[in-house]
């Protein structure tokens, strides 16, 4: 499937594709140039998320295995309406979504992830 995609993926609901109503902003993505997005994003990565629990030291990483031919253009995690921490493309196919770490030691748990990514 070829165009870019911008998601909201949260455990407890159904992947959404939120093209225009994220707060989550995508430099690279050429939907933040004026170019439409397309729709349609979530079926692809619905089955690729992984989380890790939100623990004592706080880790609670997620990852997101993107599909083949699809590259990641910006996002992050939010803990609720707060806007966490970018995520981290690993140059593999896979983007690593970390958990809030404001206030130090006192870390908040991802409760979605929002992001673009393109396919050719």
């Amino acid at each position: 499937m070829a165009g870019c995609f911008r998601v909201k993926w949260d455990p407890t609901e159904p992947c959404v594709d939120v093209s225009g109503q994220s707060s989550i902003t995508c430099p690279d993505c050429p939907a933040d140039e004026g170019l439409a997005q397309d729709s349609g994003g979530c079926p692809c990565i619905e089955n690729n998320v992984t989380t890790e629990p939100c623990g004592d030291p706080a880790t609670g990483v997620w990852t997101v295995t993107l599909p083949a031919g699809c590259t990641f253009h910006g996002g992050g995690s939010k803990c609720g309406s707060d806007l966490c921490e970018p995520a981290m493309d690993n140059g593999d196919g896979t983007v690593t979504f970390f958990p809030c770490r404001n206030p130090p030691k006192n870390p908040k748990c991802i409760s979605h992830i929002e992001f673009c990514y393109c396919c050719t």
